[in-house]
């Protein structure tokens, strides 16, 4: 709204730049699900938007930005001019078809009264063409590159956001210190190109986020300010505030899990492969995301993720039988299915995706 009202004043290029700073920040963290217009979120670092339930959040279909004119890579999260019209379409045969009945209205929720369909009534709206909301999801980072790793750290308080693309998948890696207790961190989010979301660190759950777990412990451990060790090939990194690309090659994050151990995370070509050593008794908690045509198998040591034809592999040393948490949560059309591993002291697990590289790539 502020933007209209500074068209073509000096101020204007400042809304501009915060519209760019923050389509960028969400272009790593919102992946597209192949075949659809749904995006899921790495959610878990979330601060403010959580509800007492978190069914069928983590996932949105479209935002609309006004400064997406100005602002192309925005248009990859937009509607586009023909999905526009054929809503358009559908919502005015539904209400002819419905006449006089209408939705009840809910009082005490924020759209009951709100002023918004009238001043918003002459506000400038643009939405994409087809061709050009494609062009725009086709540089979004992870689809227009398929080697990368990219670090975001504040400049205000000290959290980092690590990124890591490889042929075969790409994922979202949360640390620092943790802002409101509903985080999560550690591995936010796995996508894979072929079937779209593998793996979801769920806001403020005891059971659906990614991490590890001590006996009578009520969370996590990636509850609390996770104090990151970052190396690539063997060689230390140290976060610097803002965003920057990062050496391409094997990252490993290591951290330590309270004063009972420590965990590492190793981000290679066609695995990430996950190392625990505690003192003691822990669960792994492995939250993935299953759509309505998939399914996965569980033996001693291995479970294996169908999903669109592909096979996501996760091998356990040592070889422990793995167990399923059923929750009632969803994400778009996914379920969430935490998949829990039981150790003592020493664990290892690896999760391997198809890379699809070819030679000479």
């Amino acid at each position: 709204m502020a933007h209209r009202y500074s068209n073509g004043m000096p101020l204007q290029k400042f809304f501009v730049e915060e519209e760019q700073s923050f389509i960028e920040w969400l272009a790593y963290n919102a992946v597209f699900e192949p075949d659809t217009s749904t995006y899921v979120l790495n959610r878990a670092i979330e601060t403010r938007q959580r509800k007492a339930s978190i069914e069928r959040l983590g996932a949105f279909l479209q935002m609309e930005s006004f400064l997406s004119e100005e602002v192309p890579l925005s248009r990859a999260f937009m509607q586009s001019q023909h999905e526009i019209q054929n809503s358009i379409v559908s919502r005015r045969k539904l209400l002819v078809d419905n006449w006089p009945r209408v939705s009840e209205l809910k009082v005490g929720e924020f759209s009951s009264y709100s002023p918004y369909a009238f001043l918003n009534r002459k506000h400038k709206r643009w939405f994409p063409t087809d061709s050009q909301r494609n062009a725009a999801v086709a540089i979004l980072p992870y689809m227009k590159k398929k080697q990368f790793v990219h670090q975001r750290t504040d400049s205000r308080k000290p959290v980092h956001f690590t990124y890591v693309r490889r042929p075969g998948y790409y994922a979202a890696f949360n640390s620092g210190d943790i802002i409101s207790s509903q985080q999560r961190y550690g591995i936010g989010l796995i996508w894979t190109p072929e079937t779209g979301t593998v793996l979801q660190s769920q806001t403020g759950s005891g059971d659906s986020a990614w991490g590890t777990k001590a006996e009578n412990q009520q969370h996590v451990y990636e509850a609390n300010s996770l104090i990151a060790e970052f190396s690539i090939d063997d060689k230390p990194v140290s976060p610097q505030p803002g965003n920057h690309d990062l050496p391409n090659g094997v990252i490993a994050i290591s951290y330590p899990l309270g004063r009972n151990g420590k965990k590492v995370v190793l981000f290679r070509e066609s695995e990430i492969r996950i190392t625990i050593t505690h003192n003691g008794p822990f669960t792994e908690y492995i939250p993935l995301l299953i759509g309505q045509e998939d399914r996965f198998d569980i033996e001693k040591g291995l479970f294996s993720l169908h999903k669109a034809g592909k096979t996501v592999k996760v091998k356990i040393v040592p070889a422990i039988l793995p167990a399923v948490i059923e929750t009632s949560y969803t994400v778009g059309e996914k379920r969430i299915v935490p998949v829990t591993l039981s150790g003592n002291r020493n664990l290892t697990y690896s999760i391997q995706f198809d890379s699809n590289r070819k030679r000479g790539d």
